[in-house]
Protein backbone atom coordinates (compact mmCIF):
# COMPACT_ATOMS: atom_id res chain seq x y z
CA UNK A 1 0.00 0.00 0.00
CA UNK A 2 2.69 2.48 0.82
CA UNK A 3 4.75 1.74 -2.87
CA UNK A 4 0.75 2.70 -4.01
CA UNK A 5 0.54 5.83 -2.18
CA UNK A 6 4.21 6.52 -3.10
CA UNK A 7 3.86 5.71 -6.97
CA UNK A 8 0.80 8.22 -6.98
CA UNK A 9 2.60 11.19 -4.83
CA UNK A 10 5.42 10.39 -7.39
CA UNK A 11 3.26 11.12 -10.25
CA UNK A 12 1.36 13.88 -8.95
CA UNK A 13 3.93 15.78 -8.26
CA UNK A 14 5.79 14.99 -11.80
CA UNK A 15 2.42 16.09 -13.22
CA UNK A 16 2.68 19.42 -11.51
CA UNK A 17 6.27 20.01 -11.90
CA UNK A 18 5.93 19.20 -15.86
CA UNK A 19 2.67 21.75 -16.24
CA UNK A 20 5.11 24.58 -14.09
CA UNK A 21 7.26 23.87 -16.99
CA UNK A 22 5.67 24.40 -19.58
CA UNK A 23 3.97 27.37 -18.06
CA UNK A 24 7.32 28.98 -17.74
CA UNK A 25 8.66 28.41 -21.07
CA UNK A 26 4.89 29.52 -22.32
CA UNK A 27 5.69 32.88 -20.59
CA UNK A 28 9.23 33.07 -21.90
CA UNK A 29 7.81 32.54 -25.37
CA UNK A 30 5.36 35.29 -25.15
CA UNK A 31 8.08 37.74 -23.19
CA UNK A 32 10.43 36.59 -26.76
CA UNK A 33 7.44 37.58 -29.30
CA UNK A 34 6.85 41.16 -27.53
CA UNK A 35 10.19 42.04 -27.66
CA UNK A 36 10.76 41.22 -31.30
CA UNK A 37 7.58 43.42 -32.01
CA UNK A 38 8.77 46.08 -30.03
CA UNK A 39 11.77 46.33 -31.81
CA UNK A 40 10.26 45.74 -35.53
CA UNK A 41 10.91 49.15 -37.40
CA UNK A 42 7.83 48.56 -39.33
CA UNK A 43 4.73 49.91 -38.09
CA UNK A 44 0.72 49.39 -39.83
CA UNK A 45 -0.84 52.53 -39.85
CA UNK A 46 -3.63 54.17 -42.08
CA UNK A 47 -3.82 54.45 -45.75
CA UNK A 48 -5.81 57.84 -45.05
CA UNK A 49 -2.96 59.04 -42.14
CA UNK A 50 -0.21 58.39 -45.65
CA UNK A 51 1.05 61.63 -45.95
CA UNK A 52 0.23 64.38 -48.12
CA UNK A 53 3.03 64.23 -51.05
CA UNK A 54 2.51 60.00 -50.57
CA UNK A 55 -0.88 60.49 -51.47
CA UNK A 56 -0.53 63.47 -54.43
CA UNK A 57 2.22 60.91 -55.67
CA UNK A 58 0.40 57.64 -55.65
CA UNK A 59 -2.54 59.21 -57.30
CA UNK A 60 0.04 60.43 -60.17
CA UNK A 61 1.96 57.57 -61.04
CA UNK A 62 -0.63 54.97 -59.61
CA UNK A 63 -3.77 56.02 -60.39
CA UNK A 64 -5.36 52.54 -61.98
CA UNK A 65 -4.22 51.23 -58.78
CA UNK A 66 -6.30 51.21 -55.02
CA UNK A 67 -3.99 51.25 -51.84
CA UNK A 68 -4.99 48.16 -49.29
CA UNK A 69 -2.22 48.65 -46.70
CA UNK A 70 -0.43 51.30 -45.48
CA UNK A 71 3.24 50.85 -43.03
CA UNK A 72 6.02 53.03 -41.87
CA UNK A 73 9.06 51.38 -41.70
CA UNK A 74 11.72 53.35 -39.39
CA UNK A 75 15.50 52.56 -39.60
CA UNK A 76 15.54 51.16 -42.82
CA UNK A 77 19.54 51.38 -43.21
CA UNK A 78 19.42 50.05 -47.06
CA UNK A 79 18.55 53.58 -47.89
CA UNK A 80 19.97 56.94 -47.51
CA UNK A 81 16.46 58.55 -46.30
CA UNK A 82 16.68 56.15 -42.94
CA UNK A 83 12.17 55.59 -43.32
CA UNK A 84 9.83 55.38 -45.48
CA UNK A 85 6.16 53.99 -46.37
CA UNK A 86 5.22 50.69 -47.74
CA UNK A 87 2.39 50.73 -49.07
CA UNK A 88 0.41 47.55 -50.54
CA UNK A 89 -1.32 48.16 -54.05
CA UNK A 90 -4.00 46.67 -55.76
CA UNK A 91 -5.17 46.37 -59.14
CA UNK A 92 -8.43 43.97 -59.30
CA UNK A 93 -9.12 44.43 -63.05
CA UNK A 94 -5.27 43.14 -63.82
CA UNK A 95 -5.35 40.39 -60.71
CA UNK A 96 -2.19 42.29 -59.51
CA UNK A 97 -1.06 43.37 -56.41
CA UNK A 98 2.50 46.13 -56.28
CA UNK A 99 4.21 47.09 -52.91
CA UNK A 100 5.65 50.43 -53.52
CA UNK A 101 7.97 52.09 -50.69
CA UNK A 102 7.82 55.79 -50.72
CA UNK A 103 9.81 58.75 -48.85
CA UNK A 104 7.47 61.17 -47.25
CA UNK A 105 8.33 63.80 -49.88
CA UNK A 106 6.96 61.52 -52.44
CA UNK A 107 9.93 60.18 -54.19
CA UNK A 108 9.27 56.34 -54.99
CA UNK A 109 12.41 54.32 -53.85
CA UNK A 110 11.85 50.51 -54.84
CA UNK A 111 8.80 48.67 -56.06
CA UNK A 112 7.84 45.11 -55.69
CA UNK A 113 5.18 43.73 -58.60
CA UNK A 114 3.10 40.32 -57.76
CA UNK A 115 0.98 38.74 -60.13
CA UNK A 116 -1.98 36.31 -60.28
CA UNK A 117 -1.57 32.82 -62.51
CA UNK A 118 -4.24 30.60 -62.20
CA UNK A 119 -5.03 31.28 -58.73
CA UNK A 120 -1.50 31.07 -57.82
CA UNK A 121 0.63 34.20 -56.87
CA UNK A 122 3.80 34.64 -58.76
CA UNK A 123 6.19 37.45 -57.97
CA UNK A 124 8.87 39.86 -59.83
CA UNK A 125 10.70 42.43 -58.23
CA UNK A 126 11.09 46.20 -59.57
CA UNK A 127 14.23 47.46 -60.08
CA UNK A 128 15.11 49.83 -56.99
CA UNK A 129 15.66 52.92 -57.93
CA UNK A 130 18.44 55.24 -56.79
CA UNK A 131 18.52 59.03 -56.61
Amino acid sequence: MKNLISFVLVFVFGLFTANVYGQEQEGQQQQQEQHQQEQTPERQIEVTDLPQPVQEKLQEDYEEWEPAEASIVTDAEQYEEGSFYKVKLNNAEEQETKIVMITSDGEVLDEQEEEFEDGQQKHRRGQERQY
